[in-house]
């Protein structure tokens, strides 16, 4: 059975012709399940697409934490120079303040 007979079916059905979607119906219950599938399929082909699955996210997961570690060193640093600015912004403001306690 194909997706035209399918739509077909489901169209004649829906249209109240019931012995034309017996018919197909009565041919998808003979399909096999596994047909056209590769998890169905075994041997080295099955472990081959396996391994090269897993290499794929191995290689995903390792590329996610390089781009982590980077985000966190900019963050880091971003955060020393803020460090270093509110220390310099805060004796700016004790400078003021003397000269104000001054005058």
């Amino acid at each position: 059975i194909n997706t035209t007979q399918f739509s077909y079916a489901t169209w004649v059905h829906v249209n109240g012709n019931d012995s034309y979607n017996q018919h197909i119906s009565s041919q998808a219950e003979n399909l096999d399940p596994a047909a056209g599938s590769i998890q169905g399929g075994g041997g080295a082909f099955r472990k081959k697409e396996k391994a090269e699955e897993d290499q794929y996210f191995q290689e995903k997961t390792k590329q996610q934490l390089i781009a982590l570690k980077k985000h966190h060193e900019d963050e880091i640093k971003i955060t020393r120079r803020l460090n270093i600015c509110r220390n310099k912004l805060n004796g700016v403001k004790q400078k003021i303040k003397k000269l104000k306690y001054i005058n």
